[in-house]
């Protein structure tokens, strides 16, 4: 992926977060040759995708299932890791983001062209959270 794909894809990660609301749905966001798409279903348990393409050509994916444990889930705290994470390339979230008792963490395998990885937020220990993903190039 080049360069100005990558920032067009961190630029429309972060509209998507600062969008988000925690409802199903999907977000679009165009700019010149490139368009993003972010898709997802479900709050409790939920699954999503998310996709570049060049000209109306996929060109990277990623693709995530997860869950959360018990009532009260930050969803805005999430929001928050997650727009850590888009200061350089976009896996989901920031490799740790922490605010008071809360803990994200992401751990990544791979590069951007081919990776997976799994994501968590913890409450005075206990993971209230948890999502895997995995993503790459399409060719």
């Amino acid at each position: 992926m080049d360069r100005e794909a990558e920032q067009f894809l961190i630029r429309a990660k972060r509209a998507a977060c600062l969008d988000a609301g925690g409802v199903s749905g999907s977000q679009q966001d165009a700019g010149g040759r490139f368009r993003y798409t972010s898709t997802h279903f479900g709050t409790e348990q939920f699954a999503g995708q998310e996709i570049l393409l060049e000209e109306e050509r996929p060109i990277w994916a990623v693709n995530f299932l997860g869950r959360t444990a018990g009532q009260g889930f930050p969803a805005e705290f999430l929001r928050e890791a997650l727009l850590a994470g888009c200061q350089h390339f976009p896996y989901r979230g920031a490799e740790r983001y922490e605010k008071g008792e809360w803990v994200y963490t992401c751990a990544v395998r791979g590069e951007q062209d081919w990776f997976y990885g799994y994501e968590e937020i913890r409450h005075q220990g206990h993971r209230v959270y948890e999502c895997a993903f995995h993503g790459g190039e399409i060719r």
